[in-house]
């Protein structure tokens, strides 16, 4: 009988929620592990900022897929509601046209369906017909893009997945997700509410797929939920229970160079800002491009390099403390622009932040008191932008900001910059910078073409030893719960060869 070789040593590069997981994965498992970030704590893109009184989340704001993360603790031997707690959210945003229709979305599909009626935008039959599409997109396709693992490079190794491969081919990749809302609704502001999920990885709806249609399923078969807290509480949770299994943490470190293992018994090397760290294999929890960077670009890496037109989209982000409140608002607002096609023309072909958006308002003080004082609200505002290229950051953003004020303040009918007391804004080379996305692309590669899925950087590297990958970048892609599946799915591989 063979026997069963130990758990060694794993260094991790990244405490985003997928390093994050991979880390509590591998110690559940005996590993002794070391995670580095050169931020100040955990979470990658999803941090946190505080201006004076007032707390924001800096990035992702909606709870999907809870189940993923009480497995993921489940596995660690604790009840998830013991480090986060989360409410489930029966309404889930508010929608705001410029012909002033208003509509709330609900988690119910019923109720949803109702709210469309009400508001003349669609018949109740219609939706929940295009959510029983979605229904079904989503359990055909999840169990393979989202539950295992892909590389293109040796798919033929696994004859076994190929039948399943070849039904989701069929899986409305002949039509962009805008023909497929066309095909469900007469009202274009209908096919505008759902046209805005391929925003979620950063796409554009009238190139993606037509199978990122199963998105809305997530969202309103599955449910949607608040941490309390704040979305901040669920990398502190992740950390703390790390710490907690005997994970290392070295925050403010810089990784300068990475050195690939050296014959058959060599492990891993990464010299930092803080010292030298030695292991028995790497975890890469950021972009895959800025990685290989690390190793000096070497010419057999450029295949994973992503070509800057399939990028996923950035995003301008506003962070506004505002010594007023707004009852039209909630949790989630969504004011959409007048001209949705012309929006995505400016963002994936002219590269530049439309004239007229559509404007993301998110605001935790709705749920979270203590993230503004009373009588004040916490305004996280986005508007979705090109990755860094030519433009001219410091021109455009006092542009864009006078822009969505003003657009703000006519839907709502309500002065918001004179209420404006503590003022902060990142724009895409501020992401690059901060989290190390490529051009500050929020989630990689873009899902533009209906082979997006197979094109993201797998999990194990096949060019080096005990390599492997997790994040937004990286097999199944963007977005807080695939992310975590990520690191999951990373450590997975490894035990496979180990």
């Amino acid at each position: 009988m063979a026997a069963v070789k130990k758990a060694g040593n794993a260094l991790i590069i990244g405490a985003g929620l997928g390093g994050l997981a991979a880390a509590l994965e591998l110690a559940s498992r005996g590993w002794r592990v070391q995670v580095l970030d050169q931020r100040s704590g955990p979470g990658g893109k999803a941090f946190t900022e505080h201006l004076g009184p007032y707390r924001f989340d800096t990035g992702p704001s909606l709870l999907t897929l809870l189940p993923v993360f009480d497995e993921l603790f489940a596995l660690t031997g604790v009840d998830r509601e013991a480090y986060f707690g989360a409410r489930p959210l029966e309404e889930i945003a508010r929608y705001f046209w410029p012909d002033g229709t208003a509509l709330r979305s609900f988690s119910s599909p019923r109720t949803l369906a109702d709210s469309f009626s009400r508001a003349g935008i669609a018949r109740t039959r219609e939706v929940l017909a295009y959510l029983e599409h979605s229904r079904k997109l989503y359990e055909r396709s999840t169990p393979l893009f989202l539950y295992d693992t892909i590389d293109p490079r040796s798919l033929w190794r696994r004859p076994a997945l190929w039948p399943r491969l070849l039904g989701i081919l069929g899986l409305d990749t002949g039509r962009t997700l805008h023909e497929v809302h066309r095909s469900f609704f007469r009202d274009s502001r209908a096919r505008q509410f759902f046209d805005r999920y391929a925003t979620y990885n950063g796409s554009n709806p009238y190139e993606a797929p037509g199978t990122l249609a199963l998105i809305p399923h997530v969202e309103y078969g599955l449910g949607a939920w608040a941490p309390e807290g704040g979305i901040y509480t669920i990398p502190l949770a992740m950390e703390r229970r790390a710490r907690e299994m005997g994970v290392e943490f070295c925050y403010a470190c810089t990784v300068e160079g990475l050195a690939p293992p050296a014959g058959e018994g060599g492990g891993w090397i990464a010299e930092t800002s803080r010292g030298s760290f030695e292991a028995d294999v790497l975890f890469s929890n950021i972009d895959p491009r800025g990685f290989y960077g690390l190793l000096g670009d070497p010419p057999r890496t450029r295949r994973y390099q992503v070509e800057d037109s399939r990028l996923s989209s950035s995003a301008l982000v506003f962070y506004w403390g505002l010594g007023n409140t707004y009852p039209q608002t909630g949790l989630h607002n969504i004011f959409f622009g007048s001209d949705y096609p012309g929006e995505f023309r400016s963002i994936f072909q002219d590269r530049q932040v439309p004239e007229d958006p559509t404007i993301y308002v998110n605001i935790t003080a709705k749920y979270v008191p203590g993230d503004a004082p009373e009588g004040s609200e916490n305004w996280f505002v986005l508007v979705n932008a090109p990755p860094r290229g030519e433009q001219n950051w410091d021109e455009v953003v006092p542009a864009v900001r006078e822009r969505v004020i003003a657009s703000l303040e006519k839907r709502l009918d309500r002065d918001i910059g004179r209420y404006i007391q503590e003022e902060s804004w990142l724009a895409p080379p501020g992401i690059e910078e901060l989290t190390g996305s490529c051009r500050g692309s929020l989630y990689g590669p873009s899902s533009n073409h209906w082979k997006s899925a197979f094109l993201r950087h797998p999990n194990k590297s096949s060019l080096y030893r005990h390599l492997y990958f997790c994040g937004g970048s990286a097999h199944p892609g963007g977005g807080m719960p695939l992310v975590v599946l990520s690191g999951r799915l990373a450590v997975r591989e490894l035990l496979r060869s180990w």
